[in-house]
């Protein structure tokens, strides 16, 4: 079934608000033309009368409230009604919304559609149950609106004026939001209250909520280590992830700016759930904000290191590197040469042939290009791993939690929790118990790059101990 449409604007700041001037035909033909059944309800009145009931009839079916004046009414509206009614459009002047007669006809459309007037009582449940019914980041005022709209219909009850209903949203939004703060406030641990109450301090710590809110600026080896001590504080406190997980991203972002933008001093004086409440959301938004960061920053190192890696090598490489041209002509020319002369020497079959520089040059290309290559990369790579990169990997991974259900990725999972059981570590090698895993993580063609000799001459991996 088609939804009547709703032809007042908003926002709602007055009890009387602006009309919505436009009707489309098709809009005028489905909500606003008198059904036979209806003319029952305008009988024999004639004249202002009959115009004036129709009006109030048809605004109330779609808004479900009566207009407060002729202004809400659009003068399509009028103009199709009157049409309808077989009178003129200029008779709604003759006719007051506020005289006995136009009361009494609201009291017949009332009797006729099954509604009735709402009070107090009525509102205070209606609010009860739209709280009841949303959850706290979902609570805008245009969407607690059309809800509460939604269950006076239901229940057939006429609607506020729009300046009350929105008082009404309001005060539902804000009953719901108390709610939420005090089941989180109830949810927290007394440790973790104490340690709020000691964010809130003017004492300036790495760990107060003052330095909570500076974000770390760039990415350096510095940052790291501000936004690692956030969040070991932040990973400290027990917060309720059963309440805190299902709520929107748009939401722990309003809330987490809301708290930055207060005083210390301002946060201090909400009531305890609220205080409890605001603090908590924060936290629970920095804590992701900083892992997405330090995540991104274990990206950005490995992709550095690499980056890094090769353009070393390339410097490297450039002066004596020269790409050869015409390797299929000249494969070619060395395998009629070699069949021709099967018992030949090189230097009198091969090198009159193709020449003996370019031969080098095919060498120094393949060196530069092939595994050669790639293994001046990765040796480059391993010693800027060992000299800098490795003071920063150890503390991400020791904030860092990792989860993958792929079996495909196991043995990465499995590679990371060695990695953080041995960050502390000073031996070159795993312990021999140790099952290391290299399928998977480590390329075949690359695994003697990572495995060094024992004591006792045998393949171990080497973990880059200075």
């Amino acid at each position: 079934m088609r939804q009547n449409p709703s032809f007042v604007a908003g926002p709602f700041l007055l009890d009387e608000v602006p009309m919505h001037q436009h009707v489309t035909p098709q809009e005028l033909l489905e909500s606003f033309t008198i059904a036979p059944s209806e003319r029952e309800l305008l009988g024999t009145k004639s004249g202002a009368s009959r115009l004036g009931c129709a009006v109030l009839l048809k605004y109330f079916q779609c808004e479900g409230r009566f207009p407060a004046s002729w202004h809400d009414v659009p003068r399509e509206v009028i103009r199709h009604l009157a049409q309808s009614c077989g009178v003129s459009p200029d008779a709604y002047r003759h006719y007051d919304l506020d005289e006995r007669l136009a009361r009494y006809h609201k009291e017949q459309i009332r009797q006729w559609t099954g509604f009735r007037q709402g009070n107090t009582t009525d509102a205070e449940a209606i609010k009860a149950w739209g709280c009841a019914h949303s959850r706290v980041d979902e609570t805008t005022i245009p969407v607690l609106i059309d809800r509460l709209t939604a269950r006076y219909k239901q229940l057939q009850i006429e609607l506020p004026t729009p300046g009350r209903l929105e008082r009404l949203a309001h005060s539902a939004a804000q009953t719901v939001e108390e709610q939420f703060f005090a089941r989180l406030a109830d949810a927290l641990a007394p440790d973790t209250r104490h340690m709020i109450d000691a964010m809130l301090t003017d004492m300036s710590t790495p760990v107060s909520l003052s330095a909570l809110k500076i974000d770390s600026g760039r990415r350096s080896l510095n940052s790291l280590e501000v936004d690692v001590e956030k969040l070991h504080h932040l990973q400290r406190l027990t917060l309720p992830q059963a309440l805190l997980v299902p709520l929107s991203t748009r939401y722990l972002r309003r809330m987490k700016l809301r708290v930055a933008a207060e005083s210390l001093s301002a946060t201090r004086r909400h009531p305890d759930p609220i205080r409890y409440g605001l603090v908590t959301l924060f936290c629970y938004a920095r804590t992701q904000e900083i892992t997405d960061r330090l995540v991104e920053l274990l990206l950005h190192i490995v992709r550095k290191m690499g980056v890094n890696a090769e353009k070393r090598v390339d410097e490297a490489l450039l002066a004596d590197f020269k790409r050869v041209t015409g390797k299929t002509g000249i494969l070619f020319q060395m395998a009629e040469a070699s069949l021709d002369h099967p018992k030949g020497q090189v230097d009198e079959v091969i090198y009159p042939v193709v020449g003996e520089q370019t031969l080098r040059d095919l060498v120094k290309e393949y060196r530069a290009t092939g595994r050669s290559y790639r293994e001046k990369v990765h040796t480059v790579m391993r010693g800027s791993y060992s000299h800098h990169y490795r003071r920063m990997v150890p503390q991400l991974l020791s904030v860092l939690a990792f989860h993958s259900n792929n079996e495909q990725h196991q043995p990465v999972m499995q590679a990371l929790d060695l990695l953080q059981k041995y960050t502390t570590s000073k031996r070159q090698f795993y312990g021999e118990e140790e099952v290391v895993p290299l399928e998977g993580v480590v390329p075949k063609e690359w695994q003697d790059t990572v495995l060094a000799p024992d004591a006792k001459g045998q393949p171990r991996v080497n973990r880059l101990v200075d």
